[in-house]
């Protein structure tokens, strides 16, 4: 409770990052010296130090004992609020974690995508999805990776606000709500519609391996529309930024989406998006009537997967130019 309360009276200061992760205290400090603070259950000072000519980020502890509050393992030093005792070390350069420590330098000043609590209108609830129910460890590095997004057809995130509880995301409204709502209200959708989803999400798809980001969980559950029906894919909370992405269980995963690699091995990367591409445009073309492999167990949808090639056959509305495209997305070898 009296991190909330403290965090709070924090909340316009440059050096408090939130809750924000040690993950993230470490990719942005950079120099000797460079400090921010941050905290969960306790208040931490993040800070670079250089011991035996190694750089690291160091997590010290703020300590509050008797209204007062210091450095921990160096009580000399006292004050009453953080922001004081923080202005202390800047101002008379006192060492940091010992005697040849480094002294607080530089402030790591907050992003502009970093948003306070109190500036945040909350208006009615539209819905609920992965941003409500994943674990807030999670949902912070999802919203960190999405903010690097800026492409019509993958959702924007505008700011986060790790000020407080509950951790608030500022996202872009998708007016047009989700694909699969669109297609329940509209059937039958027309073919000149199928033909612009399948296109926007393809491009999404491409810009995110410009971006090398492996989304994991591509399918029409996971995109939505904009004002003018624009397809914007979604929900990154299981996303990874590298050329491969290794599983060890293959538990509660979207088993009809998954290329035969994957399912065998557990590996994921580029390609594996591309087959869940493919998948995707089965959906589209079917307009989001059903699920992929109809009336199959996922047990013999992966068997399917595995021993016929192609796995699933392009619906007959299907336009040539795209039959092509699913097919090509089922290749064993297929490169962009």
């Amino acid at each position: 409770v009296i991190v909330q309360l403290i965090g709070r009276s924090l909340s316009h200061a440059q050096f408090y990052h939130g809750l924000m992760p040690r993950t993230y205290c470490e990719e942005i400090i950079k120099n000797i010296g460079d400090f921010l603070i941050n905290g969960e259950a306790a208040f931490i000072l993040s800070v670079m130090i250089e011991k035996k000519k190694v750089e690291r980020v160091s997590h010290i502890r703020i300590v509050h004992h008797s209204g007062l509050w210091s450095i921990e393992d160096d009580e000399t030093k006292k004050t009453s609020t953080i922001f004081s005792l923080i202005k202390l070390y800047e101002k008379e350069k006192f060492s940091i974690s010992d005697a040849t420590g480094p002294f607080l330098k530089s402030v790591v000043r907050r992003p502009d995508s970093y948003l306070i609590h109190e500036d945040i209108e909350v208006g009615e609830e539209i819905g609920k999805g992965a941003f409500g129910t994943v674990h807030k460890g999670k949902l912070r590095r999802e919203c960190r990776l999405m903010l690097r997004f800026d492409h019509p057809n993958i959702v924007k995130v505008y700011g986060i606000a790790p000020g407080d509880t509950p951790v608030l995301i500022v996202l872009e409204l998708a007016s047009g709500g989700s694909l699969k709502s669109f297609c329940k209200k509209n059937d039958p959708v027309s073919s000149e519609s199928l033909v612009l989803f399948a296109r926007d999400s393809l491009n999404g798809m491409h810009y995110l391996q410009t971006m090398k980001v492996i989304h994991r969980d591509l399918a029409a559950r996971n995109c939505l529309l904009g004002a003018q029906n624009e397809l914007k894919i979604s929900d990154f909370g299981l996303s990874h930024v590298g050329d491969t992405f290794h599983l060890e269980t293959m538990k509660s995963v979207p088993v009809k989406w998954l290329a035969p690699e994957t399912l065998n091995t557990g590996t994921f990367s580029h390609k594996t998006d591309f087959w869940a591409y493919g998948v995707l445009l089965w959906e589209v073309y079917s307009r989001c009537r059903t699920d992929p492999f109809p009336g199959l167990t996922n047990a013999v949808a992966k068997d399917l997967r595995i021993s016929h090639h192609p796995p699933m056959e392009p619906l007959p509305n299907t336009s040539i130019a795209w039959k092509e495209i699913m097919n090509d997305c089922f290749m064993s070898v297929f490169f962009i």
